[in-house]
């Protein structure tokens, strides 16, 4: 079993402006905001957008509550299409989750519920139950 250190090696964090990310469409495998998109009243669509460009797996926004924000928060949550950017967020990570793909050097066990369910030796982009199943990855090298 390799050491969980060696999986983040070639990690960086880096800080940029939300309304343009300089790098290249589906450059990064996750992309984590923290309170970036609130305080940019109206363009949360545009932000979100970029966002998606630059993302290939994975994006984490982490955003005010409704129950715990100001009246402004409240008032701007009342009244922006925010349910509507959650719910195509949520779509997303689902749509997203339900993908996999398995490379020429790999071979991958589909399991549901912790039980084997398909065994893939063949490459190419594979789909899955969300939450339900999980996909584990073996080498074909030796």
């Amino acid at each position: 079993m390799s050491d969980k250190k060696s999986k983040i090696k070639n990690t960086t964090l880096f800080t940029a402006d939300i309304g343009n990310v300089p790098l290249s469409d589906n450059s990064m495998d996750m992309v984590y905001t923290s309170f970036a998109l609130e305080p940019n009243y109206g363009r949360e669509r545009a932000l979100l957008q970029e966002l998606f460009r630059i993302t290939s797996k994975y994006l984490v926004l982490i955003e005010p509550s409704y129950e715990l924000g100001s009246s402004k928060t409240r008032k701007h949550i009342e009244t922006a299409v925010y349910l509507f950017i959650i719910a195509g967020v949520i779509a997303i990570v689902i749509i997203s989750s339900s993908m996999f793909v398995v490379n020429m050097t790999q071979s991958a066990i589909v399991l549901e519920l912790s039980k084997p369910k398909e065994t893939i030796v063949e490459p190419g982009l594979y789909f899955k139950i969300p939450f339900f199943q999980r996909v584990r990855y073996f080498s074909n090298q030796l």
